[in-house]
């Protein structure tokens, strides 16, 4: 049921696109995030559905971005598209190691992923504050 809400007020804050409103949802998640990972069960579910959260916030205040902020469009595009790709390479960097130990046979622990998780989040968490440092210029 947290997770509706979370998304519903995802789109919500859509509508308006502030940059003060994408910062405080963004830190919002990052403490309800924390929190869940404090408590010390599931935590690899944790960082992975934090991931999923972020990837939403990261492409509502991409769009936002594009329909709302008078900027190069074209320009915009490039430079996510460019984003997306070294992301793409990073993630496969990230997980090589725990797809190779698995194809050994090696018992890979919840840790390793929740790690692996944890370092997507916070590339997607950084983008996220570049592109709303973009409401500004």
């Amino acid at each position: 049921m947290k997770k509706l809400i979370s998304l519903m007020f995802l789109i919500c804050l859509s509508c308006t696109a502030q940059q003060t409103d994408y910062t405080i949802v963004l830190e919002q998640l990052e403490q309800e995030n924390q929190e869940k990972l404090d408590i010390g069960k599931q935590m690899m579910q944790t960082e992975r559905d934090h991931l999923i959260r972020l990837d939403s916030l990261m492409n509502i205040v991409y769009q936002d971005l594009l329909r709302y902020k008078n900027t190069n469009k074209k320009a915009m595009k490039i430079e996510q598209e460019k984003w997306v790709v070294r992301n793409n390479v990073d993630n496969k960097e990230t997980w090589q190691p725990i797809t190779q130990s698995i194809k050994n046979g090696w018992v890979i622990g919840d840790d390793m992923k929740m790690i692996a998780y944890s370092k997507q989040a916070d590339l997607k968490y950084n983008r996220i504050l570049e592109l709303i440092g973009k409401f500004e210029d």
